[in-house]
């Protein structure tokens, strides 16, 4: 064990590598194929011009910093459904989100309560907070979610229904 190793806890040092799945020239050169890729949230139609125009607007301004607060999207987000500023969470997309719930809410001795074949990002923001991710078996092709409450104990500190809450919101 290296020195810097010491440092790393043993729940972080044993999480898998994570290896990102080909690029699309990379599939088709290997292939021979015309390819789209469906993973990733990518767009074989590339950006919307609106983007484009949007993107354009913005760099005028890239040698500001940024709102980390995001206070004025906070405000609209707020106004538009009624409710204090104070209670909207904004994040880089939903494994952002995820990972500062688990930072936030979970531990070692936790859990978080989820489905099988549940999002890729659970068991790792699961395992970075050095809790447990307690999977409940599918039924029928879906969520369990009678076995999904049953499962919630007193460790429990995060479930699926909390998860897909915060990214449908």
């Amino acid at each position: 064990m290296s020195n810097f190793d010491f440092f790393v806890p043993p729940h972080i040092r044993s999480m898998g590598r994570y290896v990102p799945g080909k690029t699309v020239r990379q599939a088709e050169a290997e292939s021979g194929v015309r390819s789209i890729k469906l993973a990733s949230n990518e767009n074989p139609f590339g950006p919307s011009p609106f983007a484009v125009e949007a993107i354009q607007r913005a760099a005028t301004e890239v040698n500001w910093y940024p709102d980390a607060d995001s206070a004025e999207l906070r405000m609209a987000i707020a106004e538009r459904h009624g409710v204090p500023a104070d209670h909207v969470l904004l994040a880089a997309g939903s494994s952002s989100l995820l990972h500062m719930m688990a930072r936030t809410m979970l531990a070692p001795g936790s859990n978080a309560v989820t489905s099988e074949c549940s999002f890729i990002s659970y068991p790792l923001v699961t395992q970075a907070a050095g809790a447990t991710l307690v999977k409940v078996p599918m039924r029928d092709y879906g969520y369990d979610l009678d076995g999904i409450l049953a499962a919630i104990d007193e460790n429990t500190r995060l479930s699926s229904d909390s998860l897909i809450a915060c990214q449908s919101m």
